[in-house]
């Protein structure tokens, strides 16, 4: 059976390239061995909404989580997204592993965030290899 992967980042006042740049990264290599789950492919971020309401995607969102085996999560300097702080929270409320994204290695995290996650990476290349080594059995 095929695990999924939910991809967990910032996408509310973002432009496009911070939304979906480092999202296709992670499914190129991610997507080899993954089933991955973006929630940018459901919630537009750029453009018109797919969704009727606000809390049709956050329970989309929630249950998305709680289904997935992993949860890669992106975070960048300056972190302040509440979705992918609950996304976290989420999953790490269901024994979901949290695999964290950031952009370099002293990146100061936030300590819960720090606490939540099982790893930090600096490259989507060093996290495919760690999911594929540990995560894909």
């Amino acid at each position: 059976m095929v695990k999924k992967i939910y991809l967990a980042g910032a996408m509310s006042g973002k432009m496009y390239d911070e939304v979906y740049k480092w999202r296709e990264e992670a499914k190129n290599f991610l997507g080899r061995r993954f089933k991955v789950i973006d929630p940018a492919d459901y919630y537009c971020a750029i453009g018109e909404p797919t969704y009727d309401t606000d809390k049709e995607y956050v329970r989309w969102e929630f249950r998305s989580v709680k289904n997935c085996d992993l949860l890669v999560a992106k975070v960048e300097d300056g972190f302040n997204s509440i979705g992918t702080t609950a996304e976290i929270t989420t999953a790490y409320n269901n024994d979901i592993p949290i695999l964290l994204l950031v952009d370099s290695k002293d990146q100061e995290v936030h300590p819960f965030i720090e606490e939540m996650c099982d790893r930090k990476f600096t490259s989507i290349e060093d996290l495919w290899q760690y999911a594929k080594e540990y995560y894909d059995k």
